[in-house]
């Protein structure tokens, strides 16, 4: 069997490219909705456990449990990373393939434009890092709270800090290490 040196239909071309494009578009509108809803349920649950001081009995099982489940998002997070990379290099190819008679630039050219500072540093990875951070700082320093007494007798939360800024530091570096080793131009 030989063979297929033609090149492909510009109408099969055209409909990957309209597939590629949905399910791009697919992906980054649930992790954009996943990336609002996470620190805003995540507050909201904080909030109801702390508010009084007093709080549940459980503060620390169910702090940990949110760190579980962050961390879990996180990790789902990093396959939509992924899948977004692909469908922007893979996207760019086609666009590359179908405008090359011409100065137009599709939407995957248009994010990949190294040559704007919006693209190379402020990006939905980095956003992704800082959110997913700030979420598993916030649960971790929940988790290891204990009921203190301030000088004025008053009872205060006093969490672990210094935990809860690594655990901040390792998911944000998490986030952008695998960002870049997705990033990285084949071959290199």
């Amino acid at each position: 069997m030989g063979t297929n040196s033609q090149s492909p239909n510009p109408e099969n071309i055209r409909m990957i490219y309209n597939q590629m494009c949905t399910s791009y578009h697919s992906v980054d509108d649930f992790r954009a909705k996943l990336l609002g809803f996470l620190p805003l349920v995540s507050g909201t649950a904080i909030y109801s456990l702390i508010k009084d001081g007093s709080g549940t009995h459980y503060v620390h099982e169910i702090a940990w449990l949110g760190v579980l489940v962050t961390f879990g998002l996180l990790i789902y997070g990093l396959k939509g990373i992924q899948k977004c990379t692909f469908y922007i290099a893979s996207g760019k190819t086609i666009e590359e393939h179908m405008l090359q008679d011409t100065s137009f630039k599709g939407q995957f050219m248009m994010l990949t434009d190294g040559r704007k500072l919006m693209s190379k540093f402020f990006t939905e990875p980095v956003a992704s890092a800082i959110v997913y951070a700030a979420v598993l700082s916030a649960w971790v320093y929940v988790a290891t709270t204990k009921m203190v007494k301030d000088q004025d007798g008053v009872d205060v939360l006093n969490g672990n800090f210094e935990l809860a800024g690594s655990i901040s530091l390792l998911a944000f570096a998490l986030v952008i290490v695998h960002w870049k080793i997705l990033s990285k131009p084949k071959g290199k």
